[in-house]
């Protein structure tokens, strides 16, 4: 079993309850896995972490995942949260990447006309030349084609070169924006996270909906259901309410009225109590200063 200090308060007032364990790879043995750099040069180390949501008032409870620590890169220390298996996850999890050994992916972008090793994957997201990836994966934009062959009868070679003359400096600029935007896979995840595309692939993915159902009347569920057109297993509560099942999911078993939440609203309702009580009697004896005794 798990202790955490505190007793049963955080875990029955907070929002979110995260819980965490280290684990061994989950395609091999031992805890740290190994893999060459993306541009082939050293070695880069990982560690593998479970991460479970037991409690979750924002978003549906009780969902599981897998987070990759990228702590050593090249003999130096690594960039924390693996931004490629990251990457790899969230296309796994909305249903956007299949295959094994080689990937087809289906993510609005440039990347869908082949497949990919996770070697080329992982190129297409840690190498940092943006122009160098647009080669390599023969990637075709109208826009960025027009514009690099304006900037190479400029007399410039590649974007990603520090240039004194300013035409030259500002096309550069100009094609690295376009470039960087072009290309970047994990940004175009970030944006169908901001416009809540995802969540629609994620819930729409065979056998994500084993926790959650999806629901033809929103209007008569509550709150949290609203929010996110799914609701489980629950009592109907009236429209507007939040579902009082997510908290007591979390109550302690032997729960009494003792509870600090009940003593608070106990407080509370003293107070208010003795407000009411004090302004009855300054009406009652309104025109005469009162007395301690008041």
């Amino acid at each position: 079993p798990s202790y955490e200090p505190g007793g049963e308060t955080i875990k029955f007032f907070s929002d979110i309850r995260v819980r965490t364990r280290t684990i061994a790879i989950p395609d091999g043995t031992g805890q740290v896995e190994e893999e060459d750099c993306w541009d082939g040069d050293g070695i880069d180390r990982y560690r593998y972490v479970s991460v479970s949501v037991p409690k979750n008032k924002v978003f549906s409870p009780f969902r599981q995942s897998t987070l990759r620590f990228w702590f050593e890169e090249k003999g130096r220390p690594g960039r924390g949260i693996d931004p490629v298996f990251d990457c790899f996850q969230f296309l796994e999890e909305t249903g956007q990447v299949s295959g094994k050994g080689r990937y087809t992916l289906t993510v609005p972008g440039p990347w869908t006309n082949r497949t990919w090793t996770w070697k080329e994957f992982k190129r297409l997201i840690l190498n940092p030349d943006r122009y160098e990836v647009y080669k390599e994966f023969g990637f075709g934009d109208a826009e960025i084609d027009a514009m690099l062959k304006e900037f190479k009868k400029a007399g410039g070679a590649s974007p990603y070169v520090q240039y004194e003359d300013k035409t030259l400096k500002k096309l550069a600029k100009e094609i690295r924006m376009r470039l960087e935007r072009y290309v970047d896979i994990c940004g175009t995840c970030r944006r169908q996270i901001q416009d809540s595309s995802a969540f629609h692939l994620y819930f729409s993915v065979a056998g994500k909906t084993n926790k959650a159902t999806v629901v033809s009347d929103v209007s008569k569920t509550c709150r949290n259901c609203k929010n996110w057109k799914v609701t489980k297993a629950c009592k109907k509560t009236k429209p507007d309410e939040g579902c009082k099942d997510w908290e007591a999911k979390d109550e302690p078993k032997n729960a009494k009225k003792g509870t600090l939440k009940a003593l608070a609203q106990g407080a509370k309702k003293a107070i208010d109590d003795v407000v009411d009580t004090v302004d009855a009697k300054a009406k009652a004896k309104k025109g005469r200063s009162m007395t301690l005794d008041d």
